[in-house]
């Protein structure tokens, strides 16, 4: 009988029709899954020369031409590439789970699958398996390497697994960067992608791309040219990544295949595991259209569950929170991270103050004020310990920073005992400046320090090349390291919002303190970047790559545009109305107002909208959108009176648009009218200084027959919110 995966109380696994093989099967049998919907087709079997394949078809045409599995070792093994017999096969089976989300894009999920596995065993008598799920929204397989009677771990020098994907789509992809997110996404055909051609290797400052692949998520649309495929939308990506390199995606414009290329490290192996073990989930999402692909929680469906809270208190310490913070100003010069001049060698002068730190006491209370008149849960404070002298543009940064020591101008336990009394959390900011060994020492001292004084959130950060010299951010040391914070985090009641992370794949199911994580090109390009900062276009294309793995920490809410006089040669490249409408947008449970509190005195009405919106949902739609476009999205708020938040981006064209209020339809409550509050921020044909004009208006309507037009200008956003009309006297 074949077995979940998953046996928490909380799931409900239903197993049936499940079938299995004697050893040393034909080459001929197959294990072939189909979708509950009957949408997806999967088979998997051996070829003629003893190959591992996978082939899939969706909605009777094909997407996955033959695809190949395998894996090559360090260690003189031979490689698991061909010569394999199929040993036996489980399957299908039906799958089915609903669990509840203690914070997220929804109170709960429900999904189901049609799953199988095919076991293999190679010549030489290896052992090894792989499982296969089949969704109504894509699928995914992982392999297993049981243990062996002589061998307790594998060196894996190479991970072969191939998507090729039939036609030729267009593609939204990054480099298949072994050390950051950070760059501007690139549309081309495909079988056409030149990486290295497109690479901004100067926009970034530690990067690292070794061959002609692309990072994950990445996504795919079949042109309207393909008849069997048109507008079909695929997204790759991985789930449920520990103790394993981040997988890139290797583009052979040539042969047309697409295969995961590891990212490596210092050692002639990619990937050293010790026996039994499982590789992440390799995911392919498919839609008929974008908004199907953003609906997807696929990478949530294959974690496994909630993990046993080990402070004792069930993860209650964990809470969602919107925020403000000393960090803009940096961006923008007004303010520095470090407290001390340097000089000619970059070395501090101890004593001799600049004059523009900060994070110091006096101005982290103006932020503690303005955010407990304003309703924020939270204040982030960045550059209050010692060490930012030296935390970029040196070769040796082992030692530099001190978690728990701040500068003699910041008061840590007067603030945190400030913000307590103000119910407020204070955000400690932990640049670790990428040395890591140096962070590990410090981790238990500073969140032990950290729960002392009653805060539960740390922002992590890891700019810069990693050290020891020879690792990367997205290799296997580095993701071991990042779960390791993730886990003695929780030991102390800490959750995490890592910066320059490795990618999300949904592990945030089984660690509810791993709340948000960077991982993007954000809000701070467009104060300094080079090249422009951010176009219009880039945040609708976030919208469907980046934002497919999970929660993502963007910093929005810019409301003084023009960044004058601070950076008067750079600008935020987007409208008032856009960004309000990205906390809508953009989920982080975790969300920062990223402007400067004079900014939002100063834009009241705009602030109104920061200061509503949650950052936690009940139930979460993408409404419509294509990719790098626009995109509408709807959220429902927990609790409270109900109501329900609209954003809606756009890139620069001008774009009208009519959608329909089946979404409020379909989450109103028994005692509602039908009819709603409507308040909408939006921008009108007024150019100003600093870019389109905000209006906001107030109305009513009736769900009935309702349909509601989006008139959007270049670069401009459209921000509801729908407060239900209740019956007399309920």
């Amino acid at each position: 009988m074949a077995r979940s995966i998953f046996l928490p109380p909380v799931l409900i696994a239903i197993l049936l029709c499940s079938c299995s093989h004697p050893a040393d099967m034909p080459s001929d049998e197959q294990l072939s899954l189909v979708s509950p919907d009957g949408r997806i087709a999967l088979r998997a079997y051996v070829d003629t020369e003893g190959r591992p394949m996978l082939e899939a078809d969706w909605a009777g045409q094909t997407l996955l031409t033959p695809s190949a599995l395998g894996f090559t070792f360090a260690d003189g093994r031979p490689p698991l590439r061909s010569h394999q017999r199929i040993a036996s096969i489980s399957g299908p089976a039906l799958f089915e789970q609903s669990y509840a989300l203690p914070w997220g894009e929804a109170d709960s999920l429900y999904s189901e699958a049609t799953t199988g596995t095919i076991d293999f065993v190679s010549q030489e008598n290896f052992h090894w398996s792989v499982d296969i799920r089949v969704m109504n929204d894509g699928m995914a397989y992982r392999t297993r390497f049981p243990a062996q009677p002589n061998a307790d771990s594998l060196f894996i020098a190479e991970e072969h697994s191939q998507m090729n994907l039939a036609g030729d789509p267009t593609a939204w992809w990054i480099p298949g960067d072994w050390d950051s997110y950070e760059h501007l996404y690139h549309q081309t055909p495909l079988w056409s992608t030149d990486v290295k051609a497109n690479w901004d290797s100067l926009a970034i400052l530690c990067t690292t791309v070794k061959s002609n692949a692309v990072n994950t998520p990445v996504t795919l649309r079949w042109p309207d040219s393909d008849s069997a495929r048109a507008g079909t939308h695929v997204a790759i990506h991985e789930a449920a990544l520990y103790d394993y390199p981040g997988a890139t995606f290797r583009i052979d414009t040539a042969q047309r295949v697409l295969e995961t290329e590891l990212v490596g490290g210092p050692h002639p192996w990619k990937a050293a595991v010790a026996l039994p073990f499982a590789t992440p989930w390799r995911t392919l999402t498919v839609a008929p259209d974008a908004a199907g692909l953003a609906n997807s929680r696929m990478a949530l469906h294959l974690n496994a569950p909630q993990t046993e809270d080990p402070t004792g208190n069930d993860w209650s310490w964990v809470k969602p929170m919107k925020y403000v913070g000393i960090w803009w100003e940096m961006h923008l010069d007004k303010a520095k991270w470090s407290r001390w001049n340097q000089d000619e060698n970059g070395d501090a002068i101890i004593g001799d103050p600049h004059g523009l730190h900060g994070a110091t006491t006096e101005n982290t209370r103006r932020y503690l004020d303005f955010a407990a008149k304003h309703g924020f849960d939270g204040v982030l404070v960045e550059g209050w310990n010692t060490g930012w002298e030296k935390w970029i543009g040196f070769d040796d940064r082992e030692g530099v920073f001190d978690f728990v020591t701040a500068y003699g101008d910041f008061d840590l336990v007067q603030i945190a005992e400030e913000a307590r009394q103000k119910g407020l959390q204070l955000i400690a900011h932990h640049e670790t400046s990428a040395a890591v060994t140096t962070y590990e020492h410090q981790m238990d001292t500073a969140y032990a320090l950290m729960a002392s004084l009653g805060q539960r959130a740390v922002k992590t950060g890891y700019v810069g090349p990693i050290i020891p010299r020879g690792e990367h951010h997205h290799g296997q040391w580095m993701v071991q390291h990042y779960q390791r914070t993730v886990e003695r985090a929780a030991q102390y009641g800490i959750s995490l919002n890592i910066h320059e992370p490795i990618k999300d794949t949904g592990i945030r199911r089984t660690w509810p303190n791993l709340m948000s994580r960077e991982g993007a090109r954000g809000q701070e390009f467009n104060a300094w970047a080079a090249n422009g900062g951010n176009p219009p276009e880039h945040n609708p294309t976030l919208a469907f790559t980046r934002l497919l793995s999970g929660p993502m920490d963007f910093t929005p809410g810019a409301v003084h545009l023009s960044l004058d006089p601070y950076k008067p040669n750079n600008r935020v490249n987007t409208s008032l109305a856009h960004q309000l409408a990205l906390s809508v947008v953009f989920h982080s449970p975790i969300q920062m107002a990223c402007d400067l509190p004079e900014h939002y005195e100063a834009h009241p009405k705009a602030l109104a909208f920061i200061k509503a919106v949650p950052c936690d949902w009940a139930w979460s739609e993408v409404i419509e959108g294509e990719v790098g476009e626009y995109i509408i999205t709807a959220r429902g708020e927990k609790g409270g009176q109900g109501r329900v938040f609209l954003g809606a981006i756009n890139n620069g064209v001008l774009r009208e648009l009519t959608i329909t209020t089946d979404f409020l339809r379909e989450h109103s409550s028994t005692n509602h009218t039908g009819r709603w509050l409507v308040e909408t921020w939006s921008d009108i044909p007024t150019f100003t200084a600093t870019g389109w004009a905000l209006a906001v208006t107030r109305d009513t309507i009736d769900v009935v027959g309702e349909k509601i037009h989006f008139a959007m200008l270049p670069g401009a956003g459209n921000a509801r919110i729908f407060t239900p009309l209740k019956k007399d006297g309920e």
